[in-house]
This record gives C-alpha cells, structure tokens and sequence, in this order.
C-alpha cells in the first residue's frame, strides 16, 4: 500500500498470499445471527416476494436455509416446487420442505399433506402452481401432517382437513368399500 511499517517480525509467521487466501477460503465461516436479524431479513424477503422481486428474495432464503433456519427452508424449497426457484430441483425442494416440517414450521406441515394427499389430482397441482414435479400419493402421511399444522394454529390446513372430511361423507354409499366377514 506504499505505507512503511516498522517492527520486528518472525520468518516462521509469515506465508504467501496465495496461502493465505487458500486458507481463508477453507476456513468455516461461523456466521452468528441473531434473532432479531434473521426476522428481519425473512421481513425484507417477504416483502421483496410480495413485489415480485423473486431473485432477491431467493438470495435471502438461500443464506437462512443453509442456516436452518425453518422458513427460509420452506420459502427456498416451495418456490422450487412452483417453479420459481432454477436454483435447485424438484427432490431438494422436497427435501428442505421436510426439513422445515420436521423443525415444526406449520405452513411446511400444510404444504407436503396437500402435495401428499393430491399428489394424484394433477389439475388440483397446476391450479396451485405445484405441477412442475411429480409427487408420491400418501394419504395417511399427508391427513397426519394436515393435523399437525392444526393442532400448530393453521388455519389453513384446517379448511383443507374440512373440505376432506366433507368429500369423504358425500362419497355415496356404493361407493364406499364394505369389508367382507
């Protein structure tokens, strides 16, 4: 830098740039946020989605996904599913759903017991933007991710698990499977 600097120094410390720079970049990089940051980047997010600024609002979700943290994983991963993420494929998308869900966010409990339970219902999929992968039919899984949304306060899954129960008892009688004695 043209500057002068006076000092003793040992040889034994010093090392090349360029091996400075190699372990620079090896080095985990321990990221501590706090809190109060993380709700306001997903607010920042959040707002950029609603003014269709998807690019910016993915490069957030990316470093809080990778930070666990439960809604960027749902946000980063649905958006995939929806074809609004390029960044990663369908099976990734599905897998930080799950992640997500399994932290006990709520709207990643409603998600895959919508995608579980419709997964055969393709017009249901693209009427919801879902239909740009294929997804494996899971009844069980899908009512009992439903109710775990519920019993978390979403209000959504609850209308789902409604409108469920109604189809099921208007289903006419011949239609129901009867069990042989």
């Amino acid at each position: 830098r043209g500057q002068t600097s006076k000092g003793w120094l040992n040889k034994k410390d010093l090392m090349p740039l360029d091996e400075w720079l190699r372990r620079e970049q090896e080095a985990p990089q321990e990221v501590n946020l706090t809190p109060e940051d993380i709700n306001a980047q997903l607010a920042d997010a959040r707002r950029m989605l609603e003014n269709n600024q998807v690019k910016e609002a993915l490069y957030i979700y990316k470093y809080l996904s990778e930070q666990e943290v439960p809604e960027a994983m749902f946000q980063y991963g649905n958006l995939a599913l929806q074809r609004r993420n390029e960044d990663i494929d369908c099976g990734q998308g599905f897998v930080l759903l799950e992640k997500a869900s399994d932290k006990g966010y709520a709207p990643a409990k409603r998600t895959l017991g919508f995608l579980y339970i419709f997964a055969d219902n393709k017009e249901l999929l693209r009427i919801n933007d879902y239909d740009r992968c294929s997804y494996d039919r899971n009844v069980f899984k899908g009512t009992r991710l439903l109710y775990e949304a519920v019993a978390a306060g979403d209000t959504t899954a609850r209308r789902l698990l409604d409108e469920l129960n109604l189809r099921r008892d208007e289903q006419p009688a011949d239609t129901v499977p009867q069990q042989e004695p």
